[in-house]
């Protein structure tokens, strides 16, 4: 992590710094980087629904063996293609993460893991001189 400000924080899952009880003093500063040791999988669909239309589907689970080893970490992406006529093609992407080391706070001030989730749809135009 190279923003120093989060890293004081424990933005991200990195330990924050430390402070002095007393005058709130920063005596360490965050860590910026944090280290795993642990087993992931990944698995790949690349599928042709139907002519001009593709979904492509990545899974990758992982687990920490040194911090919580039974907690999973799922990183889980999804894109449909779809190629309309010559000029017009459209997608729609999803894309699901969750890491329980990871704090999120929500809009009532509570903090902790979270399910993360993205969803896009984009449509692109293209024009050949």
């Amino acid at each position: 992590m190279n923003d120093q400000d989060l890293a004081d924080r424990g933005e991200f899952g990195v330990d924050p710094a430390e402070y002095d009880a007393i005058t709130g003093a920063k005596i360490a500063d965050g860590k910026t980087s944090r280290f795993e040791l642990g087993a992931k999988i990944a698995a790949i669909l690349d599928i042709k629904l139907v002519e001009n239309v593709s979904f492509n589907s990545k899974l990758e689970l992982f687990s920490d063996y040194l911090h919580n080893p039974q907690n999973i970490d799922v990183d889980w992406q999804n894109l449909i293609t779809m190629k309309i006529n010559s000029w017009l093609n459209a997608n729609i992407s999803a894309h699901l993460i969750y890491d329980d080391d990871i704090t999120i706070m929500d809009k009532d001030g509570n903090s902790g893991p979270r399910t993360q989730f993205k969803e896009v749809l984009s449509i692109g135009l293209s024009y050949k001189f």
